[in-house]
């Protein structure tokens, strides 16, 4: 005989709260232990990044005997040990070690061996040697950028992925490398086959480097010299010195290449007035009145760094490179604009003299009619009005609207009544 009974709705109703109730006590309790075991965790890595940070090598075994777990574990922005084998000043500063605990006295070189074997001995524990963090950086990465080349080396021979890209700005190892200059572990790099050519959204690692033992390492291994930034710039764009565009140039840079608003190397200069690289440049033979997007030459970039802090000496040096090696005075803009234009824009009375004394016409005319005088005017200038009127310069002068310099006072917020005078004493009218 069967013994077949049925709880009633109330107790039925009961037996599922608790098998509920037991349920999520369960979860509860595992949320806790994890929880805990986290917090444990972090806690082992804080000591463990201790050790690496002063090369302490027993203790750092030591906490990874007590815990396997730290092997893995991942700081707040998932970093690894393995991360912070790599980058000692990151533990310093993120992990608020105390500096003056750091080494014990021992020097970088002799840290680097030191992390070297600590690198080895999580690698060796099953750490992953491509672990990314939350900026998709790997150890080798962040090697690069320290120019820890002892464990770069290890990283490498775990078969490190020497073309991982992070996610900020697609930056490889190598490119990290050359922009901090660490030739020995560039060389690394390539010899494992980090791509050369590669681009982040700053360029090519040779648009990078300014040191020269980086620049003759990627160019000896095939770095294409003409590689542009996200400028549209070339290396020789921006080489700070003449051994380095000569270096560039033997391998194929080009003196006439354009780059960001159509510039050419020797605009670059001119406007910076880097007097030797001008020179050195007109002298292998760069387009000294090349024009760039905006129909300007060299000469007129470097008259036209109105708000910088140029000095008038170096200035005046530029311009007088420039026409020894042919620049044109009698060059005009896209807006018309001629040198005079610029040397009045700039209020440079000395290269105002000069041009003058070349024979250029005080009275020229932009494209919408306005002399340098009309422009002196509208800006307010009134030395560069006084100059201009002092040397000749049409005070009835008329632009595509018909209207002269003494019109154009009456513009803007304010009169200068100074200006006014001094257009009206020499026969201005409306």
């Amino acid at each position: 005989m069967k013994n077949c009974w049925k709880l009633d709705k109330e107790s039925m109703s009961m037996v599922r709260t608790v098998k509920k109730t037991a349920a999520m006590v369960m979860l509860l309790l595992v949320g806790l232990l994890i929880e805990a075991a986290q917090v444990q965790a972090f806690a082992n890595m804080k000591h463990a990044a201790r050790a690496i940070a002063t090369g302490d090598i027993n203790l750092f075994e030591s906490i990874l005997k007590r815990s396997q777990a730290v092997v893995k574990a991942l700081d707040n922005d998932e970093r690894t040990l393995l991360h912070y084998c790599a980058d000692r000043p990151l533990i310093l500063g993120r992990l608020w070690i105390d500096r003056k605990s750091e080494s014990h006295g021992q020097n970088h070189d002799n840290w680097q061996v030191k992390s070297k074997v600590m690198a080895e001995i999580l690698l060796s524990h099953g750490a992953d040697v491509n672990a990314k963090d939350v900026f998709y950086q790997t150890p080798l990465h962040y090697a690069a950028t320290t120019g820890n080349t002892e464990v770069a080396k290890i990283l490498v021979a775990h078969r490190a992925d020497v073309n991982a890209e992070n996610r900020s700005y697609s930056s490889r190892p190598l490119h990290l490398a050359a922009l901090n200059g660490h030739t020995s572990l560039a060389r690394l790099l390539i010899e494992n086959g980090a791509d050369i050519n590669a681009q982040d959204a700053f360029g090519a690692p040779v648009n990078m480097t300014a040191g020269r033992d980086m620049l003759v390492l990627l160019l000896e291994n095939k770095a294409d010299a003409r590689a542009k930034n996200r400028d549209g710039f070339t290396p020789l764009h921006l080489a700070e010195d003449k051994e380095i565009a000569q270096i560039l140039i033997a391998h194929g840079a080009k003196l006439d290449a354009k780059g960001y608003a159509g510039r050419t190397p020797l605009h670059q200069a001119a406007m910076r007035n880097r007097n030797d690289m001008v020179e050195w440049f007109c002298s292998k033979g760069a387009p000294v009145n090349a024009l760039d997007s905006k129909g300007q030459t060299p000469l007129m970039l470097s008259l036209s760094m109105q708000g910088y802090n140029i000095d008038a000496k170096e200035r005046t040096e530029t311009v007088r490179i420039l026409l020894k090696y042919g620049a044109d005075l009698s060059c005009r803009d896209a807006k018309g604009w001629t040198l005079l234009h610029y040397a009045m824009r700039e209020g440079d009375l000395e290269m105002l003299d000069l041009f003058l004394s070349k024979g250029m016409d005080i009275n020229a005319k932009d494209k919408y009619g306005y002399t340098p005088l009309h422009w002196a005017v509208t800006n307010k200038d009134k030395k560069m009005v006084e100059a201009l009127v002092s040397l000749g310069a049409d005070v009835n002068a008329r632009n595509l609207e018909g209207n002269t310099p003494l019109y154009d006072t009456w513009g803007g917020s304010k009169v200068d009544l100074e200006i006014v005078e001094i257009l009206k004493s020499r026969g201005g009218i409306k």
